[in-house]
């Protein structure tokens, strides 16, 4: 998390134009496994720019552990950052 706060405040949002490309990068940080929080920042894109061109899905977790030493709670919570936030955030940015 500390990683992209950094990142919001060092970029926030950008704009590069020139004659033949326009780039805005905008950099969020939230719970993407959380419906409300995808939705939100999908609408939040869509309010400003009008459009979404590209989402770059990067939002993971891990517990480095044996996989015997892996209890369902670190199991879930990866699954639901991992493929449910995936998920989530690719459908908004689909619809």
């Amino acid at each position: 998390m500390e990683r992209w706060r950094r990142c919001s405040a060092t970029y926030g949002t950008r704009t590069k134009s020139s004659a033949l490309v326009a780039v805005c990068i905008v950099c969020s940080s939230f719970s993407s496994n959380i419906f409300s929080h995808s939705r939100a920042a999908v609408s939040e894109v869509l309010s400003k720019f009008g459009k979404l061109d590209f989402l770059v899905n990067n939002g993971g977790g891990q517990f480095p552990s044996l996989g015997g030493d892996i209890k369902l709670k670190g199991w879930n919570a990866v699954i639901e950052t991992n493929l449910t936030g995936t998920f989530l955030m690719s459908r908004e940015g689909i619809t």
